[in-house]
């Protein structure tokens, strides 16, 4: 007697409204992954920038020039990396803070 062997084809069955949710779901994950990875790319730019505010601070109080709180306050707050490398440099060379702030 011949042997029948069943042969099944599994076909998913998808709900259109499954399809959907699935998108939804892939696009609110990938969204999420690029607010995580701009948050930390940011934070690494905000913690770099107060890094070398920190650095400019150090230079000037090593150099005993006085530091008043409104120059503090500027030197603190500037996130701007580029500009903060060149007070890095100028804080090295200055005789008073304000020179700091002259372009």
């Amino acid at each position: 007697m011949a042997s029948i062997t069943a042969r099944f084809c599994y076909i998913p069955f998808v709900n259109p409204g499954t399809q959907s949710l699935v998108r939804e779901r892939e696009v609110a994950r990938r969204t999420h992954e690029h607010l995580m990875y701009s948050a930390r790319a940011e934070g690494r730019v905000e913690g770099e920038a107060h890094g070398k505010a920190e650095d400019i601070l150090a230079i000037i109080e090593a150099r005993a020039l006085p530091v008043s709180d409104e120059q503090r306050r500027r030197i603190l707050e500037c996130t701007e990396l580029g500009r903060l490398g060149a007070w890095v440099r100028k804080a090295v060379t200055l005789t008073d803070v304000d020179e700091l702030f002259v372009p």
